[in-house]
């Protein structure tokens, strides 16, 4: 289905609509995507639009649908780079956790982009997030994050090596359409 694409990314964010989701993720991820058109780029989106309604049932089978997807997507795009966004929040753990590490043990090739969240400064845990984040930082994998202090922890909490700083991006294609003026001058 995609295999034709050359320099094609996965890339796994919310929708990056922003009237389906306000999101610093989707805002990232929308930044990179229309800064970067010599990359063929297939968004799988992951995670609930801000509108979206239901209770765990539903959550739960939106992620099982979602789990089936992943699958399918990644066997027709066995040569995608996949640049996996996610939030350190335990529903972004829970549930991003495992769709990375069934990508990492088909030996795709991965970076995450943590997007900070509660559980990255957080120094108790809970036993069950803790056991997450370890696996996924056991996983031999770039780690992008938007600080050094994150990098720090990160390095020092999980023994990750192969992490990277990016600060987060201000788009600034608008700002050439505005008229500048002197604030304060009169005119007569």
């Amino acid at each position: 289905m995609f295999n034709n694409y050359k320099n094609q990314v996965i890339i796994v964010s919310p929708s990056l609509d922003p009237k389906v989701n306000v999101s610093g993720v989707s805002s990232v991820v929308n930044f990179i995507v229309n800064n970067n058109k010599d990359v063929n780029y297939i968004h799988f989106q992951q995670g609930k639009a801000d509108t979206e309604n239901g209770g765990k049932l539903a959550r739960i089978n939106r992620i099982l649908q979602s789990y089936k997807s992943w699958k399918c997507l990644l066997k027709d795009t066995k040569d995608s780079l996949i640049h996996y966004n996610m939030s350190m929040d335990a529903r972004s753990i829970i549930r991003d956790v495992p769709f990375i590490r069934y990508a990492y043990r088909h030996k795709r090739r991965i970076l995450v982009h943590v997007h900070g969240g509660k559980y990255l400064f957080t120094k108790h845990r809970p036993k069950l997030i803790d056991m997450f984040l370890k696996k996924l930082f056991s996983m031999k994998l770039p780690v992008v994050v938007l600080s050094d202090n994150e990098k720090e922890i990160i390095e020092k909490h999980y023994h990750h090596g192969d992490v990277h700083v990016m600060p987060n991006v201000v788009d600034l294609s608008d700002a050439t359409t505005f008229d500048r003026c002197v604030w304060g001058a009169r005119t007569a």
